[in-house]
């Protein structure tokens, strides 16, 4: 049994296929398809079944696998550390970001992340939050910033923010100073992203718990677009702190909102079985301060 192997069958474990695992190891199909099978001879069971979905672990994959799982987590961290200890950080991480995120702090990030780490490439993907998460589950991306949504996940989930969010009006709108309640805005026009999108998810959970619906007139996914609508018109929105970036010059006025205090939660979503590397977490890092730094503003 050689290492190479555990890491090989570790990796088929995860990807599910020999494809994807084929790509990921960035080797051919068949050389992986040996080593499971020298793998397979090696314990003398079967760790795999194949079907027309892809590879199944048998009871004795599955049980190998959790076995050997931390010592190759452990390896990894280890030799990312060795690594990195005395060499400046290189090569490409990809990274998901809601628009809320990529509209406000991201460059800001990307700037502090270039200074430090200059020889690390990005690639940086702008979705919504279900197919972030996707693509995350897939492989496609390391890590992903996300609204963190209610309903529990199968990806390892940390919070990054807590943040309000807030009503945003123009003055055609002639909302004023006033204090607003949830129940009391649900007769302003409004517009707001549609369904898919990760904040409206958040949005019509809290007003459901409450035993209201929301009702805009537009739906429009771009937070700049909703912006520039509310600032001339009659029209409000309902947008977090982070979104609020930038607003000097703006004509624009906030309000909060109570009760129920509206909130939504950023989380960094990732592979449970995929530790990330140096770079993706200094990355992370610089993205929850200057997002903490931001709302505190």
């Amino acid at each position: 049994m050689e290492f190479k192997q555990i890491q090989y069958f570790a990796c088929l474990y995860e990807e599910g296929t020999v494809t994807r695992a084929a790509n990921r190891l960035h080797i051919v199909q068949p050389a992986l398809s040996s080593q499971i099978k020298n793998l397979e001879q090696s314990v003398g069971e079967l760790l795999f079944t194949r079907s027309s979905q892809g590879m199944h672990p048998t009871p004795a994959g599955r049980r190998m696998y959790q076995l050997f799982q931390p010592l190759l987590e452990e390896f990894e961290r280890s030799k990312n550390q060795v690594i990195n200890s005395n060499a400046e950080l290189s090569g490409n991480i990809r990274i998901g970001v809601i628009s809320s995120i990529a509209e406000s702090i991201l460059a800001q990030v990307i700037n502090e992340f270039t200074a430090k780490h200059p020889r690390v490439s990005l690639s940086i993907t702008e979705g919504f939050s279900n197919p972030l998460c996707d693509l995350v589950a897939g492989g496609q991306l390391e890590a992903a910033i996300i609204n963190r949504p209610r309903t529990r996940l199968t990806l390892r989930n940390d919070l990054m923010l807590d943040e309000e969010i807030v009503l945003v009006s123009g003055p055609k709108a002639h909302i004023g100073r006033e204090k607003l309640t949830l129940k009391k805005i649900m007769g302003l026009k409004m517009v707001l992203p549609t369904k898919q999108h990760g904040l409206r998810k958040i949005l019509d959970s809290i007003t459901s718990s409450e035993n209201l619906e929301l009702s805009p007139i537009h739906e429009i996914d771009s937070i700049n677009a909703i912006m520039q609508l509310v600032e001339i018109s009659d029209y409000v929105t309902l947008l977090p702190q982070l979104a609020m970036k930038g607003l000097n010059g703006k004509q624009l006025s906030i309000n909060k909102i109570h009760p129920p205090n509206l909130t939504r939660q950023i989380s960094c979503v990732s592979h449970p079985r995929r530790p990330l590397n140096v770079a993706v977490t200094t990355f992370i890092e610089i993205c929850t301060r200057l997002s903490i730094e931001t709302r505190a503003k």
